[in-house]
Order: structure tokens, then C-alpha cells, then sequence
């Protein structure tokens, strides 16, 4: 495999990662963006690290839930008038 294949796959993942990181529950590339935090988890060696990067991560994910909360909100404002 040639360097410039390995460096296309990767600038295009890294994209792609980019772009999925204001994504929400239900998304096409919410997958994309829990992968990737699954990733930065699982290579982050340090424990106190690594409880911080999961709590951070919860509190997003519960951040996320109150967007999609209000957003289905304003819709069903929205549908009833």
C-alpha cells in the first residue's frame, strides 16, 4: 500500500470525524462520532484521563438528549398551532 493511499485514508477519516462532531442521536453520522470517542477511550492510558474523557463524554451525550428534547418540543409547538 503506498503512502499516498495510507495519507488519502487518513486525511479522509479525519473529515469525516470532523463532521460528525456536532452531530446528534439519530444523525447519519452520529455512529461516526461515538466510534471515534470509543477510540479516543480505549487510547487513553492514563486512569485519570481517561474517567475525565468518559465524563466529559456523558455529559455530552446528556447535553444531546436536551437538544433533540427541545427540538422535538418546538416540532410539536410547531404541529399543534
Amino acid at each position: 500500500v503506498s503512502l499516498a493511499v495510507i495519507s488519502i485514508f487518513f486525511i479522509g477519516t479525519n473529515g469525516l470525524v470532523h463532521a460528525s462532531a456536532k452531530t446528534l442521536p439519530g444523525d447519519n453520522l452520529y455512529p461516526v462520532k461515538r466510534s471515534w470517542e470509543g477510540v479516543q477511550v480505549l487510547l487513553t492510558f492514563d486512569t485519570k484521563a481517561r474517567t475525565e474523557l468518559e465524563v466529559k463524554q456523558g455529559t455530552e451525550r446528556l447535553d444531546e438528549l436536551n437538544e433533540v428534547f427541545a427540538a422535538l418540543q418546538v416540532n410539536e409547538l410547531v404541529n399543534n398551532n
